[in-house]
C-alpha cells in the first residue's frame, strides 16, 4: 500500500533504476514472512492517495491527523465520533510517505 518499495537483494529481479545492491542510504527491512534476510529499499517518489481500513476500532471520539514525517507538519486533521468496528479513512495526497496519528478523546 502507498509508495512502492523496491527490494534490492540480487535474488529479486527489479528495474535497475529502483534497485541498489548496496544498503548505503537505503532503509533495511526483512523480506516477507519466510525469515528472509535483510533487504535494501528505496521509496519511489510519486503522487499517492490511499484508502486505509483499521479493523475493530472501539466506539469513541477520535482526532485524526495526517503528518508529513520529514517535517512533522500536520497536513490535515479532523475529529470524528466512530460507532465502533472497522474505520475507513483516506490519506491526503502525498509524495513519499505520510503518517497517521489517531487519538481518542472525551467530549
Amino acid at each position: 500500500m502507498g509508495v512502492p518499495l523496491h527490494p534490492a537483494p540480487t535474488r529479486v529481479k527489479a528495474r535497475s533504476d529502483y534497485v541498489s545492491h548496496s544498503c548505503v542510504g537505503f532503509a533495511t527491512a526483512r523480506i516477507g514472512g519466510d525469515g528472509g534476510g535483510p533487504g535494501c529499499y528505496r521509496a519511489v517518489p510519486g503522487t499517492y492517495r490511499e484508502t486505509i481500513t483499521l479493523n475493530d476500532v472501539p466506539h469513541g471520539n477520535y482526532s485524526v491527523e495526517w503528518i508529513e514525517p520529514a517535517t512533522g507538519r500536520i497536513v490535515s486533521s479532523r475529529t470524528t465520533d466512530h460507532p465502533g468496528g472497522n474505520f475507513t479513512i483516506e490519506t491526503p495526497t502525498y509524495s513519499i510517505d505520510i503518517a497517521l496519528r489517531m487519538k481518542s478523546w472525551r467530549s
